[in-house]
């Protein structure tokens, strides 16, 4: 009998029956462990050229409720969007760090106090607001992560800079080329329409990361 690569993985698994991404994929999407391989090493490498370390296989596979609800609650504080975001990103793909737990995301730098983490894992805010923004992905056509969404175009799956790029300025230049005037006829908008758009998208540096997200 020859070995699986996963059995050479230390997958961890949860007592609610989430394991290792890679044993999600083969039973719940039915990739196999040949296409499973490619897709994590084609996401590993380019985190890598973006300078970022990414473990895909010893990540856990889990609820990420609980992480969205202390992402609802920084936002509800006024709190940085980005570090927020990077911080759960960091923790769940380069630390492998349990984000279902409500200590772990208490330790995490999102800019909340780590007694307001935990006594959100007490009570019930933002329940309902992420069932809702999931609700809403779903009825969108929305169906795997990471997906971006312009207006009432998607762009599905792990996408390299380019192509993100020129989905964001062709969406925005088709949005942004004819507009209704107050009388209800269309006019031509300015020329820098697409390139605002896409610099709003992307920020000074060029680079959104953490975004899309789920």
């Amino acid at each position: 009998m020859t070995s699986s690569p996963l059995d050479e993985v230390h997958c961890k698994h949860r007592p609610d029956g989430g394991g290792c991404p890679g044993e999600v994929a083969a039973v719940e999407w039915g990739i196999s462990e040949a296409e499973w391989g490619r897709r994590r090493d084609r996401i590993e490498q380019a985190g890598r050229a973006d300078g970022l370390t990414i473990r895909m296989d010893t990540s856990w596979a889990l609820d990420s409720r609980p992480a969205h609800r202390v992402l609802k609650l920084a936002a509800a504080r006024g709190l940085a969007e980005t570090p927020a975001w990077e911080a759960m990103f960091a923790a769940h793909l380069r630390d492998n760090l349990d984000l279902a737990e409500w200590n772990v995301l208490a330790d995490l730098k999102t800019g909340l106090e780590r007694d307001e983490v935990l006594a959100l894992g007490e009570n019930e805010d933002y329940v309902t607001e992420v069932l809702a923004d999931h609700e809403e992905g779903q009825s969108r056509g929305i169906h795997s992560v990471p997906t971006v969404v312009h207006g009432d175009r998607l762009l599905a799956g792990a996408r390299s800079v380019a192509e993100l790029t020129e989905f964001v300025r062709s969406a925005a230049k088709a949005k942004s080329t004819e507009r209704p005037s107050r009388g209800g006829r269309r006019t031509r908008s300015r020329q820098g329409g697409a390139e605002d758009e896409l610099n709003r998208w992307t920020g000074s540096s060029g680079r959104r990361y953490g975004s899309p997200r789920p």
